[in-house]
């Protein structure tokens, strides 16, 4: 499987009429946060590939009709924040936001909002685990992990919460945003025991192993 991975800035060669021809075929696009929605949206249309997201500290709030078709939000993703989505075989669990630097915001959570939310999802998480004899492949989050790529200032913090998962779980990848990539001081990928760990400020592409 090959995926797009994309979060925080727009990549001017995305919006490009040749895109599909510079990244290729797609078979599913993660994003990670703080992208604009028509951004999203358009990027849809482009690839015509299944595209999952999670909401970042800085996105608008997303709203639905009576229907759960998007009035405010990208239009033609699914939003995965605390879902467990399985496309062709390969599972994503997504939990949106940021450490709550800024409280009252959408998408800012204290260490124990997240905690609540992980442990929520984690009976299920074993469970599907269970049934389908395998390891979580990808968990797609907007903030990174504590002390897994994550910043030294307070508003760019991992969730503990993150890290408990990836130690617990294993997956495959954990996709993150939030922590914006300047030279070379801080790398894109990194392995964290079983897991490779891909900020994919800008966009990252990920060439699964079977």
């Amino acid at each position: 499987m090959r995926i797009l991975a994309l979060a925080d800035r727009i990549v001017r060669r995305l919006e490009s009429p040749r895109a599909r021809d510079i990244f290729g075929a797609v078979d599913l696009v993660l994003a990670a946060g703080d992208l604009p929605y028509p951004y999203l949206s358009y990027l849809s249309d482009v690839f015509g590939s299944t595209c999952l997201f999670v909401a970042g500290n800085h996105d608008d709030p997303l709203i639905y009709d009576s229907e759960g078709a998007p009035i405010q939000g990208p239009v033609g993703w699914v939003y995965a924040h605390e879902r467990l989505v399985e496309v062709d075989d390969f599972l994503v669990i997504g939990f949106s936001g940021s450490i709550a630097y800024n409280p009252g915001k959408p998408y800012h959570y204290s260490q124990t909002d997240m905690w609540f939310r992980v442990l929520q999802a984690a009976p299920h998480l074993w469970l599907r685990e269970r049934q389908r004899q395998r390891r979580l492949d990808c968990l797609l989050t907007h903030a990174p992990s504590a002390g897994i790529g994550d910043g030294p200032d307070y508003a760019h913090q991992g969730f503990q919460a993150f890290r408990w998962l990836v130690e617990r779980f294993r997956p495959r990848y954990h996709v993150h945003g939030h922590v914006h990539l300047y030279g070379n001081a801080t790398p894109a990928w990194q392995t964290y025991n079983a897991t490779q760990v891909v900020n994919a400020y800008g966009c990252q592409i990920i060439d699964t192993d079977p």
